[in-house]
């Protein structure tokens, strides 16, 4: 081969060295985390990375909580028991419907829904860098965040949730 060919073949493969994404989990900490800018090129800058990541699955644990306490605040407002709530149901004309889905209440649920998927889809995505203290992080956050609001939520198992 001519040292052209050679030098580009080498710099493919160091390009692709840079691309590839581990499939293992590893201690390493020179890692970008969500974001090109976002490179922890240290253990200390590891470190406030975890830090991020496990205060992003504590808030992401509240921010369900938040969710759960604005709805039953809702509907302690409109019905007081079951039957009331489907009779309500039952009897919701266009109108109702109209002014139920342009509500504030239903809109400042919607900007939470939006901004809980956006955080755990981000979430889910750090925990597939495979770094383990990023994972660590991230784990022991939902844990703690659980810890705190969990035991107050009416839902044990949230069906909405987006990624775990």
């Amino acid at each position: 081969m001519d040292a052209k060919h050679t030098t580009d073949m080498q710099s493919t493969d160091s390009h692709m060295d840079m691309d590839m994404h581990n499939m293992y989990f590893h201690t390493g900490h020179e890692k970008h985390v969500l974001f090109y800018n976002w490179h922890a090129q240290s253990p200390g800058a590891m470190l406030g990375a975890c830090c991020g990541i496990f205060a992003a699955s504590v808030l992401l644990e509240g921010l369900k909580y938040l969710r759960d306490l604005l709805y039953l605040k809702a509907t302690a407002n409109t019905a007081q028991s079951d039957t009331e709530l489907r009779s309500l149901i039952n009897g919701l004309t266009e109108e109702t419907f109209s002014s139920s889905i342009s509500s504030g209440r239903h809109l400042t649920q919607t900007v939470l829904h939006v901004i809980q998927a956006i955080l755990s889809y981000c979430l889910m995505l750090v925990f597939m860098t495979f770094n383990l203290w990023l994972c660590l992080a991230l784990v022991l956050g939902i844990g703690l965040g659980y810890f705190l609001f969990g035991w107050k939520r009416v839902h044990a198992v949230d069906r909405n949730e987006q990624c775990h």
